[in-house]
């Protein structure tokens, strides 16, 4: 062709065949005018270009400087909260596992906690911050036995590679476990994970190997969503054999994980089974009678309860510690 480059043609003349070549060049300018037309900034991105306002409750546009809605007279939000709301809601959107990333943001809250008083030292072995923001041992003299810390552990760290692994877990059981489940019921499947990995831990080194122990992570509570996701699927026959395969797999590897780096191993197999345990009676959808809607929210009441119960007395430690030290 007339148009094409020389060095096409000239290519064709040695016998290339240029057709793949063409129409890769063909792709590159189509993006090109794309880019041309509409900017370097991606098509479900351009929405933060635009000088509106949809409002959450009916739908309805309107404009930039409108502070109420048009249709409903809600109260709409400043152009900039509009903005970053979308943006925050592109990120995690709405079906992702939003109890989930909310102890994802606790772990990485107590972890730069963590950073802050033990220095960059606590990217590889924290120190006294273990005991200031909630690991639990059995040792007194280690300061970490209040009752509280059966359930704040589970949010402490041992060191970057260690919250890493257990955030990737949460990420990846997170959506398939909640997405089940719901966010409420969620929380009562980590409670009992975590309680569960407590228990485990306490029976495996204080009342089988009778010496003390001092433990950390999540990976507790994020085995009881493994295992919790393993029965449930189990129930669903053929149609869940894949999910089983693949996380049963997930069960081996943090089981080789924990044996080959010293990890507490019996709070993983604890909440393993706490989640199991849960996966197999927790009813389905569609076969959910009033007593049973009752109990899980109790449940789901009585659990937020003992989370904010825990993780305030263990603020009230560290403050008490402050004091003394600042005294």
């Amino acid at each position: 062709m007339k148009d094409d480059p020389k060095y096409l043609l000239l290519l064709e003349k040695l016998g290339f065949n240029t057709t793949r070549l063409r129409w890769k060049l063909y792709k590159l300018e189509q993006r090109r005018e794309r880019v041309q037309h509409n900017g370097l900034m991606p098509e479900r991105m351009r929405w933060l270009q635009y000088g509106h306002k949809i409002c959450r409750h009916c739908g309805a546009v309107n404009d930039r400087s409108d502070p109420k809605c048009c249709r409903c007279e809600k109260r709409l939000p400043s152009l900039a909260l509009y903005r970053l709301s979308r943006f925050l809601g592109f990120m995690v959107p709405e079906a992702a596992p939003t109890t989930v990333f909310v102890f994802m943001a606790l772990c990485a809250l107590f972890f730069s906690a963590s950073l802050t008083i033990d220095g960059f030292s606590a990217l590889l072995s924290p120190g006294p911050s273990l005991a200031l923001l909630g690991a639990w041992s059995d040792m007194p003299e280690t300061g970490m036995t209040g009752p509280w810390r059966i359930l704040t552990f589970g949010l402490i760290h041992g060191g970057i590679l260690h919250i890493a692994f257990n955030i990737y877990a949460m990420i990846n059981l997170g959506g398939l476990t909640e997405g089940q489940l719901g966010p409420k019921r969620t929380l009562v499947l980590i409670t009992i994970a975590q309680i569960g990995a407590a228990l485990g831990t306490w029976v495996w080194y204080v009342q089988m190997q009778d010496h003390g122990f001092l433990t950390v992570g999540a990976s507790g509570w994020v085995s009881g969503l493994l295992g919790y996701a393993i029965a449930y699927f189990y129930t669903m026959g053929r149609m869940g054999d894949l999910y089983r395969r693949q996380l049963t797999q997930w069960a081996v590897y943090i089981l080789l994980f924990g044996y080959f780096m010293g990890a507490n191993n019996a709070a993983h197999i604890g909440g393993f089974v706490a989640g199991a345990a849960l996966g197999a009676i927790a009813d389905r959808r569609g076969r959910r009678t009033k007593i049973e809607l009752q109990i899980w929210e109790g449940a789901f009441w009585l659990c937020a309860g003992l989370w904010l119960v825990a993780i305030a007395l263990q603020i009230l430690f560290l403050l008490q510690h402050i004091g003394e030290s600042a005294s």
